[in-house]
């Protein structure tokens, strides 16, 4: 098993290329498919504390998966995940840290992909 962790790309079709260390190589054409990275357009409200609920607005929220799988608010994981769908997600703050915090939201889809 080989796992690769794929780099940022503009959508598009390519070939899988393994290398082994002896220089052997392995290819499969049009394996890969790129996906549109996903999009964070808008956060309501901008502000809160433990048990606000913050809606997530964008495009491929879900990163092509069934799910997110975590997400966090200013590096605090969610406390709950009310619901998803690739335009919108409803997350609700957990505890923060003592002193007020600016920070970004992260969401982690069942496939790995970060937004």
């Amino acid at each position: 098993e080989v796992v690769v962790i794929a780099a940022p790309s503009s959508p598009k079709i390519g070939a899988v290329i393994v290398q082994a260390d002896n220089g052997a190589t392995a290819r499969l054409p049009a394996a890969w498919t790129y996906r549109t990275a996903g999009n964070i357009t808008g956060i309501s409200p901008i502000s809160g504390q433990l048990g606000t609920q913050v809606t997530v607005s964008g495009t491929n929220l879900l990163a092509y998966g069934n799910r997110i799988a975590e997400a966090s608010i200013a590096g605090v994981t969610v406390q709950s995940i009310l619901s998803q769908n690739d335009t919108q997600i409803v997350l609700v703050a957990d505890e923060g840290p003592a002193v007020e915090t600016t920070g970004s939201i992260q969401l982690t889809a069942d496939t790995g992909a970060t937004i």
